[in-house]
């Protein structure tokens, strides 16, 4: 500007790391206020970090006035600080006020953890995910949803798009959800696998990344009503090893575009991703015996997939 301040529509950590020595302008939330004798830190939150600045005497802007919660736009000078989170710190020259809370948040968003029931943190949940782990899971999934995206297409993979409201079952049984749809009965999808399997014929080999709905009424961390699930399906394989090998390369593919786009998100969450070289594979039957079972069961139960799991990494 006129002026020589650096106007950023949308203000990310590189920008403000390039931007040592000179002024930035930015929009961002007020996240917390530490006020200290002659100084106050003001922690600022934009949609994805929470960067210290500091506000003195010097400041334009009615600091009285200044709330958690306040919206504003500020203008300060950028210098590095080690002891500040991502190594930079913002000394405000001037901030102007865009809109204040009505009242004062109903849960401690400014907090590192939130600490409440999870029926509390759901009513209020426009407020909760104010607060960087909250949201941070977000963040996670978007990353692996770009990681798979990137990862199909790299790989020969059209992306479609099907249909969530059909008129039967994918995978039959009473677990779909039911509706009426112009009067006639329709059903939420279960699956988009019949769709997956008819575009093969014309594109070879596609995927999704959309919402998938079960109707079972649980109390596990197995089972979900709706979720996004990623699918794909290929034609002209050999085998299901072929299957196996791509599943096995995307997770790689995945759990590397995480560590090298989301590091401070993984580091936020404290999450350590798994090193995806190669995924061990047993039949169902070599299973049963490394957990010491009969071949006369059909199935794994929870705590067997749990058992394997440790015994892999284990051998």
């Amino acid at each position: 500007t006129a002026d020589g301040r650096a106007v950023l529509e949308q203000i990310t950590i590189e920008d403000l790391k390039k931007a040592v020595g000179g002024t930035v302008a930015f929009g961002a939330c007020v996240h917390k206020i530490r006020t200290m004798k002659d100084f106050a830190f003001v922690l600022l939150r934009t949609g994805d970090f929470v960067v210290q600045s500091v506000y003195t005497p010097a400041c334009k802007g009615d600091f009285s006035a200044l709330s958690e919660g306040a919206y504003v736009s500020v203008t300060g000078t950028v210098a590095e600080e080690a002891r500040a989170a991502y190594g930079v710190e913002i000394t405000l020259t001037s901030f102007e006020i865009l809109s204040l809370p009505h009242e004062a948040y109903p849960l401690h968003v400014s907090n590192r953890r939130i600490g409440c029931p999870i029926e509390t943190e759901l009513e209020y949940r426009s407020v909760a995910l104010r607060n960087p782990i909250e949201r941070a899971v977000f963040k996670i999934s978007e990353g692996v949803c770009g990681g798979f995206r990137e990862f199909m297409i790299k790989n020969g993979f059209t992306e479609i798009h099907t249909p969530k409201i059909v008129a039967a079952g994918a995978e039959g049984g009473a677990n779909i959800f039911k509706l009426k749809y112009f009067g006639k009965n329709a059903y939420l999808a279960q699956s988009p696998q019949f769709y997956k399997q008819t575009c093969v014929a014309f594109f070879d080999r596609v995927f999704e990344i959309a919402p998938v709905y079960r109707a079972e009424k649980h109390n596990s961390t197995r089972h979900l009503n709706e979720y996004i699930g990623l699918d794909f399906e290929m034609g002209f394989i050999r085998s299901m090893q072929d299957v196996m090998e791509m599943e096995t390369a995307m997770l790689r593919y995945v759990m590397d575009y995480l560590k090298e786009h989301y590091g401070d998100t993984l580091t936020l969450l404290d999450i350590t991703l798994p090193e995806v070289k190669t995924i061990p594979v047993v039949t169902f039957f070599e299973a049963l015996d490394i957990l010491g079972k009969n071949h006369n069961q059909f199935d794994l139960d929870p705590q067997d997939e749990v058992d394997l799991c440790e015994y892999a990494k284990k051998e």
